[in-house]
């Protein structure tokens, strides 16, 4: 039995390279770390709080799709 790595849209919590690869999927070009923390922390468009594991963050889907909304 294989593993596979699932794709971008069948996943729920995304970090922040997987975070900016479905953002850009969606059609914001130019999308990186520092976008996703600027919004985060200073616009306040993201909602709500991150998943953290560990020193990881990770952002569900429904908080990445209120933050192409808000855009």
């Amino acid at each position: 039995m294989t593993r596979t790595a699932l794709s971008l849209a069948d996943r729920e919590y995304f970090g922040y390279e997987d975070a900016a690869a479905y953002l850009r999927s969606k059609g914001l070009d130019d999308v990186s770390k520092h976008t996703i923390d600027t919004h985060y922390r200073r616009t306040k468009k993201l909602p709500g709080e991150p998943k953290r594991v560990g020193r990881k963050v990770f952002w569900h889907r429904s908080q990445l799709d209120a933050l192409i909304e808000a855009l």
